[in-house]
């Protein structure tokens, strides 16, 4: 019964959102490009790379919204210290929240936001590192500034630039424990549609 109750809520509230349509969802490609940091002697060098962005907002009034960020990506991750360098491959998935503020151009609604989340890097396992990397979790912040193009009323193209902002993870292995500081330019361009 409190499994119906649940669905039934959470059928209506998704027919109010989209009555209104003050709800919409988009799909993107990324491309990401990290900067290098040194600290104590020590170089991090993450790889530029392609990746996927979803994205779910809700428009709480016409210009102001709250929006839900999934993404992810793999890179190679590599430390040089002493001269001697380590490489390790690792999958980067994004959860992050955030507000938005649109401007309504008629067809272009141009739009900035900042929020924060969480990364986790998911390292392949490899036996050349020991002990061997583990999986890590890092608070992330987040800024975006792009643009929706609506070729009709539902339906159009994205374009933003995002970046985020975090420690580089250690993945438990000392040898990646470098104590820098990242941030990833994103430029994503995706599909977006209004219900």
């Amino acid at each position: 019964m409190k499994k119906l109750s649940f669905g039934l809520i959470l059928v209506l509230g998704m027919a109010s959102l989209t009555a209104a349509q003050n709800f919409d969802v988009s799909l993107g490609g990324s491309g990401l490009i990290t900067n290098s940091s040194t600290h104590n002697g020590a170089q991090r060098n993450i790889s530029a790379t392609g990746g996927v962005l979803f994205s779910g907002r809700w428009w709480v009034t016409p210009r102001n919204g709250l929006v839900f960020n999934y993404g992810h990506a793999t890179n190679t991750q590599s430390v040089v210290a002493n001269g001697v360098k380590q490489s390790l491959d690792s999958g980067m998935h994004e959860v992050t929240g955030s507000y938005e503020y649109r401007f309504s151009l008629g067809k272009v609604e141009p739009f900035i936001g900042g929020g924060g989340g969480l990364l986790q890097f998911n390292p392949a396992k490899t036996a050349s590192l020991n002990p061997t990397p583990n999986s890590q979790n890092k608070p992330a912040l987040l800024y975006a500034a792009g643009a929706d193009y609506y070729v009709t009323e539902h339906f159009g193209a994205q374009f933003q630039l995002r970046g985020l902002v975090y420690a580089a993870p250690s993945f438990s292995n000392e040898a990646f424990r470098t104590n820098t500081m990242h941030n990833t330019l994103e430029p994503t361009v995706g599909l977006v549609l209004r219900f």
